[in-house]
């Protein structure tokens, strides 16, 4: 198994499927990218979509939410994710969400934002551009019908002056084929926690999920906020023997929307049984003056699996959904 620090302006024919979103990348376009940020053509195949400009202040940490595409009218496959940012730059995560916002929209994330995420790919952070060689063979991540695109940015202006900001993404699409299956989507989630203000220890929060059908995992990963400390998901087996299945030993906030992620090759995927418990683990530290909750906070395990192709699983407060 290895590790991978996930980091979080379409064609003609992008446009078809996703309704109102960003025009194409002309060369007219290009030569208004920034001062000094000259990214190459896309690659042949890819659409193209350019970030809206942010404003970056002087040795300012900061992470932006912003629309690029309105909802898709029919499911597309994303095939891979590649792209660049200006001076800066630490990530682009590439989410579809169900969240709506015009197209366009660039403001600093919200909980909303965040609420109904599910991860495309990204570029940048630590070493994670290279996902998609991660995946199995002829396996893919799926935009839905009716979802957005919307992009996490993050900027880091190391200098003492102030800068801008500017992205691209090239995404490579296409239309769900038997040559292609779309990966399936699984979350174990704990709406219930209270974290008890002015308190610089360590608060808990465990959810225990009972598994009620099989599932093989070749990519998983956690999620918290950003009074995260630590996490683990571990699978308790019916005779009580346990097996890890990732750690977050030590949180950091950029992992909000950049988190460390566990691959399994197809050759061994992480399988789960009917009849096994799945058990997140969650710790953060909350200093403030108020009680926080879900989902200011949250505590998650998230992973995808083979075969899919068919609705996400969400296991929340330890309830397998009906019907699934």
């Amino acid at each position: 198994m290895g590790r991978s620090i996930l980091w979080c302006v379409g064609c003609a024919a992008l446009l078809a499927a996703c309704g109102k979103g960003a025009g194409p990348a002309s060369a007219t376009q290009a030569s208004q990218y920034i001062p000094g940020f000259d990214p190459p053509p896309a690659p042949a195949g890819y659409t193209r979509y350019v970030t809206p400009v942010v404003d970056i202040g002087p040795g300012q940490d900061q992470i932006w939410c912003q629309y690029v595409a309105g909802p898709a009218a029919a499911d597309q496959l994303v095939l891979d994710v590649r792209g660049e940012q200006s001076t800066f730059g630490h990530h682009i995560a590439v989410y579809a969400t169900s969240m709506t916002a015009p197209v366009g929209t660039s403001r600093p994330c919200t909980n909303d934002d965040m609420l109904s995420v599910r991860f495309l790919g990204a570029i940048g952070g630590e070493g994670t551009a290279d996902i998609f060689e991660k995946l199995p063979s002829g396996v893919a991540f799926e935009l839905h019908q009716g979802e957005s695109l919307m992009f996490n940015t993050h900027f880091i202006d190391t200098s003492s002056q102030a800068a801008q900001g500017e992205g691209v993404i090239d995404i490579e699409y296409a239309d769900p084929s038997p040559r292609y299956q779309a990966a399936g989507f699984f979350t174990n989630v704990d709406t219930q926690f209270e974290l008890q203000p002015n308190d610089s220890s360590p608060q808990s929060a465990d959810r225990s999920c009972p598994v009620q059908q099989d599932l093989d995992f070749f990519l998983v990963a956690e999620h918290m906020h950003g009074l995260g400390v630590s996490a683990y998901t571990e699978v308790i087996h019916p005779d009580g023997t346990k097996a890890q299945l990732i750690s977050d030993p030590t949180w950091t906030a950029d992992e909000q929307f950049n988190p460390v992620m566990e691959s399994f090759p197809e050759s061994s995927m992480f399988q789960l049984h009917s009849g096994d418990t799945l058990h997140t683990h969650c710790e953060w530290i909350n200093s403030g003056p108020s009680v926080v909750s879900f989902p200011e906070e949250m505590c998650v395990m998230l992973g995808f699996f083979l075969p899919g192709g068919g609705p996400e699983i969400d296991c929340v407060d330890g309830q397998w959904p009906a019907g699934k």
